[in-house]
């Protein structure tokens, strides 16, 4: 039976021999909260904020004009964020 051993210095040093040669195409695959994890210049919230705090933030400032809107989508999808929301607005309209 054989082991596999996982080498990180081996992984680095390979990685910064095909970057260092330029010939290879690199990708690079950034997870969903990757962007929230960044933070604001002078605050502790998040440079772009996760689907739950976007939610909260566009539903309150949509619910002074769209308010009535708001409430029936709501109650057509119970615990919806706003892509839920938006997908819904979206059929509704026949955009998607």
């Amino acid at each position: 039976m054989s082991t596999s051993v996982h080498n990180p210095d081996q992984y680095m040093a390979s990685l910064r021999q095909i970057i260092a040669q330029g010939r290879k195409r690199l990708g690079l695959l950034v997870g969903a909260g990757a962007p929230a994890s960044i933070k604001a210049p002078g605050s502790s919230e998040p440079l772009i904020p996760a689907v739950a705090r976007l939610t909260e933030i566009v539903l309150t400032a949509l619910e002074g004009k769209y308010g009535t809107t708001l409430d029936a989508i709501r109650s057509d999808i119970p615990n919806a964020n706003i892509e839920d929301v938006l997908s819904r607005e979206g059929s509704l309209l026949g955009t998607f």
